[in-house]
């Protein structure tokens, strides 16, 4: 009851002040007041709202977010920092992780001391080519999940090889060499390709791995990968007809949704367009 009160206290306080105060139009006005009122209406029942109708569809955000369930950190570098030695639960999670049907991968930089270069390279040339993963998710801040960018992997490779060709000459390399691996009549399937270009991959670098790569931060990301790296990100909460309308203006499929720079969801713009419109024709023809 007293949120009620304080809603329309605020409303009416701010419609008068922009009429009479500003000389503002009755209608804007009015604008005004639901503007500045909105966010305490959010404050007071945003945790209990899910979806909205809008356009006479209902649609939750949790029906067109798309979940970012894989994290090659962990494997990825313990293999790095380990080289051909690393147990083979580790070959096995990265290679399980690397072929997921996942959409969306995360890179999580933690707290811009982790991740190699050289890794980040990897993992996108192999997502390009062993996986049909869409999005390269970088973050960083370990368990905060701090937001820096995301971009698709064949992007994210072409970039890091102008900024470090050898890198490429290296996977080329190494990919031959695993193709090679097996024979004509039983070549080697994709599983024990990734594992050996994994094994492989250091070699390439004289075994001196740790020595020559440089350690990724949120800025190095983003010098290496503008302007393709998607940085923007849209405020997380309920899903207005606003936050649907700026998530349909983005040119992007994908589109981050982040609350104190923290990533806590990403939304499919095209599950949004199916869902919308899938339900209004089903309640036209119903």
């Amino acid at each position: 009851m007293a949120a009620g009160y304080v809603i329309v206290v605020v409303f009416g306080v701010v419609a008068i002040v922009a009429h009479w105060g500003f000389g503002a139009s009755g209608s804007v006005a009015l604008v005004a007041g639901v503007v500045a009122a909105a966010p305490i209406v959010v404050a007071f029942a945003g945790d209990r709202i899910t979806g909205i109708k809008a356009f006479s569809v209902e649609i939750s955000l949790a029906q067109v977010t798309v979940p970012v369930r894989v994290d090659l950190t962990q494997a990825v570098m313990a293999i790095a920092e380990t080289g051909p030695s690393g147990s083979p639960e580790l070959l096995a999670t990265l290679r399980d992780a690397i072929r997921a049907q996942a959409r969306l991968l995360r890179l999580n930089l933690h707290n811009d001391d982790y991740w190699w270069s050289t890794r980040v390279y990897l993992v996108a040339a192999l997502a390009e080519d062993y996986t049909k993963v869409e999005q390269l998710i970088f973050v960083r801040g370990q368990e905060e999940r701090l937001w820096v960018g995301m971009i698709d992997p064949a992007t994210a490779r072409e970039r890091l090889a102008e900024a470090f060709p050898e890198y490429e000459r290296n996977y080329r390399d190494v990919r031959n060499m695993a193709a090679a691996a097996g024979d004509v009549n039983t070549p080697l399937d994709k599983d024990a390709e990734i594992t050996n270009i994994l094994m492989n991959w250091p070699s390439k670098f004289g075994w001196n791995e740790a020595q020559l790569k440089q350690i990724v931060t949120g800025d190095l990301v983003r010098h290496w990968l503008d302007p393709a790296l998607d940085t923007e990100a849209l405020p997380h909460g309920p899903l207005t007809p606003l936050l649907r309308y700026q998530v349909n203006l983005r040119p992007r499929r994908y589109t981050a949704l982040t609350a104190d720079g923290r990533l806590l969801a990403v939304v499919d713009k095209c599950e949004l367009a199916t869902r919308t419109t899938d339900e209004l024709l089903r309640r036209q023809f119903a």
